[in-house]
């Protein structure tokens, strides 16, 4: 009976032991349990990048910064945030939005004010990286290009704040993400980098690329009302701005002061789809093109024409109508 007492003991304090060992073992474990799931969450986290081809920076000599996207093997569908930048030692020149993969802007990407850059988009059927050909993983795209001109030498910082990029699951879901800012030195300017930075930049005489005016309407958009939805890519430049104008006979030529200013997604006036609807988009060095969405319910050419001669008959009797009355 005491050799039965004896093992039971004896037992009951080897596992106690191993229950402290095994303690002791998780808790000097813990911080490398978290520092290798903080690598695996970080793994596949999409990632704003701020990057800029110019390798040295000098006062009065404008340089480019693209903003990237890197979905990190996940499926992304819209991004925001905004962009700080040191507003003392750096002007903001342009932003350039040609080669973007946001194919419908919210909020176009704008200086809000000074130092302060917003933008907010939507990627349609997702993004999951540009992969190409010599290229096993796919490679981040870019949103935009902002164009800064070094004010005076120096150090200055351009760092992304309250930045969302959104999963394509159909929830809204907002996925993991990592920012770094972005720190360059600014050198003094010397004449043989203005001399070189004038003579390498050249002038874009192209218009935007062709592209399509799509008619939609959703319960959820401008209560079920027809509205259009375009969005122009300019490879130099950038767009800069579009103009809308619905007409209900086909314009051969249209003034600028016809045009009104306006963004995508745009409600109709004409909700019976029976006008010319155009778009102009305007690149940043003043390019046009214009596209045309033909009425999906035109009117017959002899009620056009019935509508012009009324018109014309009303002008004439107002015209009559004020000669006689002034004599």
């Amino acid at each position: 009976m005491k050799k039965n007492i004896f093992l039971i003991a004896l037992l009951i304090k080897s596992v106690c032991s191993a229950k402290i060992k095994f303690r002791i073992f998780i808790f000097s474990s813990l911080p490398i349990l978290i520092i290798l799931l903080s690598v695996f969450h970080n793994a596949y986290a999409a990632s704003l990048i701020l990057q800029s081809s110019n390798k040295i920076i000098v006062q009065n000599a404008p340089f480019t910064v693209d903003v990237l996207l890197d979905p990190q093997g996940q499926i992304v569908n819209a991004a925001q945030g905004e962009i700080d930048f040191s507003a003392g030692e750096l002007s903001l020149q342009g932003i350039y939005t040609g080669g973007s993969i946001i194919n419908l802007w919210i909020t176009h990407p704008a200086q809000s004010k000074d130092g302060v850059v917003i933008w907010s988009g939507i990627i349609p059927g997702g993004f999951e990286g540009i992969l190409r050909p010599d290229q096993e993983n796919p490679s981040a795209g870019k949103i935009f290009t902002l164009v800064f001109n070094p004010l005076q030498s120096g150090t200055a910082e351009i760092n992304f704040k309250n930045a969302i990029v959104l999963l394509n699951d159909g929830k809204g879901t907002q996925a993991p993400l990592t920012t770094a800012n972005f720190q360059i030195s600014i050198n003094p300017a010397t004449q043989e980098v203005a001399s070189s930075s004038q003579a390498s930049s050249t002038v874009d005489h192209n218009p935007p690329d062709p592209f399509n005016i799509i008619l939609s309407r959703n319960p959820n958009i401008f209560n079920n009302k027809w509205f259009i939805v375009f969005n122009a890519q300019d490879q130099e430049a950038g767009i800069a701005s579009y103009g809308v104008l619905e007409s209900f006979y086909q314009r051969q030529s249209i003034s600028d002061s016809d045009w009104q200013i306006a963004e995508s997604p745009y409600l109709l006036r004409d909700q019976s789809l029976s006008n010319y609807v155009y778009v102009r988009a305007v690149d940043y060095n003043g390019n046009v093109r214009v596209e045309t969405l033909m009425p999906t319910h035109p009117i017959s050419r002899f009620w056009r024409s019935v509508f012009y001669l009324l018109a014309a008959l009303i002008v004439i009797v107002f015209a009559i109508w004020i000669i006689k009355t002034k004599k």
